[in-house]
């Protein structure tokens, strides 16, 4: 829940700084609505709010939203979104899966990824080189099957 609430709020304050500060609001105005939603436990809340959140960075980083506003915005989202499914698969976990072992690798293992992913980012925003469009594609789709690779396997080793 703390992390849907710091993720929409993050993105309304890059919004706010932007010209078009109305979305800001309207994102401050949707947080409250959205955890009571999840709290009251709707099934698609989460998914619509990741689709909006999504849709909103992106589009954000376009009018003028900071990177480092919107992107760690959208991973807390994205993280509220994971632990909400992983929590609906761990309340079928009979007690011979161990639920406690497996929450705490699920943990661990979101955690080491959310936390790469934003190393690299800082890192990323840093450093500057040029390069040709090509490469850009290049390590475009690489990064998306590097992650997609990583998801699976860790969606393979929790259920």
């Amino acid at each position: 829940m703390a992390s849907l609430v710091i993720g929409m709020l993050l993105l309304g304050q890059g919004w706010l700084m932007t010209d078009y500060a109305w979305v800001g609001f309207g994102l401050f105005a949707l947080t409250p609505v959205a955890l009571v939603l999840v709290m009251r436990r709707v099934r698609a809340a989460l998914g619509v709010v990741l689709g909006l959140a999504v849709v909103l960075a992106g589009v954000g980083l376009w009018t003028g939203v900071a990177l480092w506003r919107a992107l760690p915005g959208l991973v807390c989202v994205l993280v509220a979104w994971d632990l909400d499914g992983f929590l609906q698969r761990l309340a079928f976990a009979a007690e011979e899966d161990n639920p406690r072992e497996m929450e705490r690798r699920h943990l661990l293992q979101m955690g080491l990824v959310v936390l790469g992913g934003l190393a690299v980012d800082l890192i990323s925003e840093n450093i500057r080189f040029a390069q040709g469009f090509e490469w850009a594609l290049g390590l475009a789709v690489l990064a998306f099957v590097g992650i997609g690779a990583l998801v699976l396997r860790i969606r393979g080793t929790n259920g």
